[in-house]
Order: C-alpha cells, then sequence, then structure tokens
C-alpha cells in the first residue's frame, strides 16, 4: 500500500476537525494495507502442493530421480510460498469469511488499543478501511451509538463503503465525516469544556 500523499491526510485532519467542531464524539480514522498476513493457510498451502508435486511427477514419469524430485520440491515451495503471500493470490486462497472475520477482529482490537473505550463520555468512534479484505467499519462507543437511529448509521455505513469501493479510502473517509457530523452535531452537540482525547490523524497501518 502506498502511502496517502500528506495533502490527502491534511485534508482527512481538516475534515476531522470540522465534525468535531460540531459534536463531542471523537473520531479515530485507520487505514490497514489487511488485516493479517495469513501465514498459515497460505503456507500450509504451499507446503501441501510441494508434498504432493514430486509423486505426481514420478507417477506421470516426467522424473524419477531423487535429487530431482527434491529439487522440484524446494523449488515448487518456495516459489509458491511467496507467491501465495501476494494479496491477489491471498484474496482467492483464503475464504471471503475468513478474512472478514479477521478484519473484523482487528477494528475491534484497535478501538481497544487506541483507548477508544476510555473517552469521558464514552464518544468515540473508529472509521476503519482494510484494503486488502476489502472491509470497511464503523465503531461507535456507547454514547454515540445510542444517540443515533439504527437506520442513520446504516445510512451512512452504507454510503461511506459505496464510497471507498468506488472512489477511494481517502474520499470515503471525508463522505462518512461529513455525515457523521451532521448527524451526531444534533444529538450530542459539541460542548464549551469539551477537549481532544483521540488523535485527529489518519493512522496507517
Amino acid at each position: 500500500m502506498h502511502r496517502i500523499p500528506d495533502a490527502e491526510r491534511h485534508r482527512i485532519e481538516a475534515a476531522v476537525h470540522a465534525a468535531e467542531a460540531k459534536t463531542r464524539a471523537e473520531f479515530v480514522l485507520v487505514i490497514a494495507r489487511r488485516a493479517d498476513p495469513y501465514f498459515f493457510p497460505t503456507t500450509i498451502a504451499a507446503t501441501s502442493i510441494a508434498l504432493l508435486l514430486p509423486g505426481a511427477l514420478w507417477y506421470a514419469g516426467l522424473a524419477y530421480e531423487f535429487p530431482h524430485l527434491y529439487a522440484v520440491q524446494l523449488v515448487a515451495f518456495v516459489v509458491l510460498f511467496f507467491l501465495f503471500r501476494l494479496p491477489a493470490v491471498v484474496r482467492h486462497l483464503v475464504p471471503r469469511e475468513v478474512r472478514t472475520a479477521r478484519a473484523r477482529r482487528l477494528a475491534r482490537e484497535l478501538f481497544y488499543r487506541l483507548g477508544m473505550h476510555r473517552t469521558r463520555e464514552r464518544s468515540g468512534v473508529l472509521l476503519f478501511v482494510s484494503l486488502g479484505e476489502r472491509y470497511v467499519e464503523i465503531i461507535a462507543d456507547d454514547a454515540v451509538d445510542k444517540a443515533v437511529p439504527p437506520e442513520t448509521w446504516q445510512n451512512i455505513v452504507a454510503s461511506f463503503t459505496t464510497t471507498v469501493r468506488s472512489r477511494g479510502a481517502v474520499a470515503g473517509f471525508l463522505t462518512a465525516l461529513q455525515s457523521l457530523g451532521d448527524a451526531l452535531g444534533g444529538v450530542l452537540p459539541r460542548r464549551p469544556d469539551d477537549r481532544n482525547e483521540l488523535p485527529d490523524r489518519l493512522i496507517e497501518l
């Protein structure tokens, strides 16, 4: 994943400031190249093929000598090990359900790792994008979740997801922040004594 250009990062930070100027909710944005390296499933796949290949070559009459078979097995494992690590291959090798579960788990881990559950008014909101899994999620703490009707959340998440997939993560973040600021400004308006408790910068993993 190429890093987000500085100009785009500044636009995102300005959008966070604008949204937080309307509400006491605290927004944190995270974009990950992928949620998991998938080392175990890709290694198992490469190992399985490498183990079966010498027998297939011997049965087909293409190779009989042990040194040749061993060399083919070793080369096959090394090539497949690195090939199966490519994001495009992982998407076909690892089931979608597994990739979605890993992305969902990372989003929740980050919510707690970043201390978003410890804001003074339980008003943390995480906007999460994992590019490798093509996964998008918004996680809100109790005060925010209770203040916004479910259908409003569904519309915001749907718009966020659609924009990320059609126009990219930066556009998705900007659209979601605008929508969240407008939606939360009426139900959780900013107070004069509000202080910034969470980072406004985009976090890249």
